[in-house]
This record gives structure tokens, sequence and C-alpha cells, in this order.
């Protein structure tokens, strides 16, 4: 089941998080919330091949480029996109959770993820889909039916 995470802790693989702070875009940072989606789909085009080079030999992904922003980087930049105007759930209300505001939901800035996993259900086109729950979450979006 946790055999990805023995084989980093065996260092036979290397952790992903570390593989994506080595992928580089040698690009201008992006500054809007498109820009770093474009950027994120190139670096994502090329992880599974620079992973799997850097499972086989470590030291040869060490010679990657240092300029430009890695992948890691770029993901923190579309998540501080999204809670800049936060659309994380259905409500979509645009909470600027960075500057401290709280959402419709309840949740603010310091929202924790209770649960989350690929939702395998009734709609075709949408499995799979990912599911996020965050704890404080009142749901008030899908049962108060005076929204």
């Amino acid at each position: 089941m946790f055999t990805h995470y023995e084989s980093v802790v065996k260092n036979i693989k290397p952790a992903k998080y570390l593989t994506c702070k080595r992928i580089r875009e040698p690009t201008a940072t992006p500054i809007g919330f498109d820009d770093a989606m474009r950027v994120h789909e190139r670096l994502a085009a090329k992880f599974a091949e620079f992973y799997e080079k850097a499972a086989l030999n470590p030291c040869e992904s060490e010679k990657e480029g240092f300029d430009g922003l890695n992948y890691l980087e770029v993901k923190k930049i579309i998540v501080e996109r999204v809670l800049e105007k936060c659309i994380l759930c259905e409500r979509r209300c645009q909470a600027n959770r960075l500057s401290g505001a709280t959402g419709f939901c309840g949740v603010n800035k310091t929202a924790r993820v209770s649960s989350y996993f690929l939702h395998m259900g009734e709609e075709s086109q949408l499995i799979p889909s990912g599911t996020v729950f965050f704890s404080g979450c009142t749901f008030r979006c899908a049962y108060n039916t005076r929204l």
C-alpha cells in the first residue's frame, strides 16, 4: 500500500516534492492565475519523465538549471491567486482569504482539510473528480435554501 513512501524512505526514489523543486520554467514570474496555469501545464507535462530520470539517477537530476520558477513555486502562486478570490466551493464567493476575509462557508485563510479523495460518482464525464472537505465548513451553500 505504501510502496512509494517506502522507496522514498529507503532512498530508492526521490520525494516527489523535491523533484517538483528541480523542474523549472526559465521565464518571468507568472503574475495572474491564467499565466500560472499555463506554466503549470508545461511543467506538469515534464514531471513524469523527469521523475523517472531522477529515480534512475538522482545525481543527474541535480544538474538541471536553476533559472526561473520551479514547479512547486508555480503551484504556490496558483494557490495564492485562488485564495485572493476564493473559488474553492460551489458558492465561489471570491473572499480574499489572504487578507484575512472569511468566505461564505465560514472558513478563513487558515482552512484545514478534513479529508480528500477521488470521487467516483454518478456522472461519467466527471469521473474521477477531486473532492475536498474542509474542517469548519458549514455546508451552508448546499443546505441553505435562502441563498
